[in-house]
């Protein structure tokens, strides 16, 4: 069973259906909305049978319930990172946030925009969604912050975010500022998210929302997966200066080539 109902804070209403008796055993149904295990709201759904004799519970403890799956949408809005790692040799950075609830998935990362030449501090102010947000199976956000290059795009840092903090949170909003980490864990700049639970299709909630400190951490398949990101990205800028290397060597060969054809012959 699936529902998908507004996010209200300290909803308590029930709902009893209670069908007459009748010849034949009928069922009597109660629908109670509430706040789970997950400090989200959810419905439960009870139920038991009416005779003209007696009431028959099924089963026998009255308290058979189904409790509705909630879906809802997560939204981060992307403020801004501070005192990245410099990871652009050749310049500044070009940073990008992602963001995603299943590292091993690729294609379910949300990406900001490219900040280009932004260096170690980047505005972005803009709001990624994650779809299928159901607070008591998704318990994490995996941010990324990253340099948009050519070929691999190395990673500048890295964090897992407890989503209990969203939850927790009134009204189910969160702005935090949240410390990054290096690929080999250091603890090195920070970004400024606001993280919202909205019923599903809803946009994000408006207003301005106090700043205070997020937490944050390393989850082992996390940092392996910013890893091998790294040594991806040094074996793709080996083989681009290999390429290099070796095209001004054919380069070389061709103008020598040519310079010996063009030696006059001695008479």
């Amino acid at each position: 069973m699936r529902s998908s109902l507004p996010l209200v804070p300290n909803l308590r209403v029930y709902g009893p259906r209670t069908m007459p008796p009748l010849d034949s055993p009928m069922p009597q149904f109660s629908l109670a909305f509430g706040i789970n295990s997950s400090s989200m709201p959810s419905f439960f759904l009870f139920f038991s049978i009416n005779t003209p004799a007696q009431q028959h519970s099924f089963p026998p403890n009255p308290h058979f319930h189904l409790q509705a799956i909630m879906t809802h949408s997560l939204k981060i809005t992307v403020h801004k990172a501070e005192h990245l790692d410099d990871v652009e040799h050749l310049g500044k950075n070009d940073p990008y946030v992602q963001v995603t609830f299943d590292i091993k998935n690729k294609d379910s990362f949300q990406k900001t925009s490219v900040k280009k030449n932004a260096g170690k501090n980047a505005e972005w102010n803009e709001t990624l969604s994650l779809e299928n947000y159901i607070p008591g199976q998704h318990h994490t956000l995996y941010v990324e912050v990253l340099e948009s290059d050519v070929g691999i795009d190395p990673p500048i840092g890295f964090a897992a975010i407890p989503l209990s903090q969203v939850t927790n949170a009134q009204g189910y909003v969160f702005r935090g500022l949240f410390n990054l980490y290096t690929p080999s864990g250091k603890e090195k700049g920070t970004v400024s998210l606001t993280l919202a639970a909205v019923q599903a299709g809803q946009a994000a909630p408006q207003g301005n929302h106090a700043e205070v400190k997020g937490l944050t951490q390393i989850e082992s398949d996390h940092k392996h997966r910013i890893e091998s990101l790294k040594r991806n990205e040094k074996v793709s800028d080996a083989a681009t200066a290999a390429g290099i290397l070796g095209g001004l060597f054919a380069a070389k060969a061709v103008y020598d080539s040519t310079q010996k054809k063009d030696v006059p012959k001695e008479l």
